[in-house]
């Protein structure tokens, strides 16, 4: 048996699979193969061991399955309850909105009438001081016509004379 096959023997792991064998070859072989071309080596892909497999039987898949839909059950199950106590007090909330709308609809009458009649006093006062100005105004109008005619009728006395 040479050194290689005692390497491979002794490489063989608990589990059943061929460990990395380091290649450790005499001086002369290395000599060797510096010499001539070395050809490009192709890596396996790397078999998972015995041990580390995921395969799992149809069973446990279909367990796993059940298990999963249960729990999404029971997620869609508390979604419906957190949705319904949610609707519940928006339900609850426009009810006691509706009822302040209400209650509070006298008292929401009895102060726009308050602005409004306070609105009203104050556009009455404004437009009293505007008719009283337009008024004065008329009035020395009417004042300087009687003062015109006036002037007038003594020219027309002067002419007829």
């Amino acid at each position: 048996m040479t050194t290689e096959e005692k390497k491979r023997k002794n490489g063989i792991n608990s589990t059943g699979s061929i460990s990395e064998i380091d290649l450790q070859e005499s001086p002369s072989q290395n000599k060797q193969q510096e010499q001539t071309p070395k050809p490009q080596k192709f890596r396996k892909a790397k078999m998972p061991k015995v041990g580390e497999t995921n395969w799992k039987s149809e069973y446990n898949v279909s367990s796993e399955i059940n298990d999963k839909k249960s729990q999404l059950k029971d997620i869609n199950h508390k979604l419906a309850n957190v949705a319904s106590t949610v609707d519940r007090s928006i339900e609850e909330l426009n009810s006691k909105i509706k009822q302040l709308i209400e209650k509070d609809d006298a008292r929401i009458k009895n102060t726009m009438r308050e602005l409004l009649s306070g609105m009203k006093d104050d556009i009455v006062i404004s437009l009293s001081k505007q008719i009283e100005v337009l008024e004065s105004r008329l009035f020395e109008r009417e004042i300087e016509n009687d003062k015109l005619k006036q002037e007038v009728k003594d020219l027309n006395k002067k002419l007829e004379d």
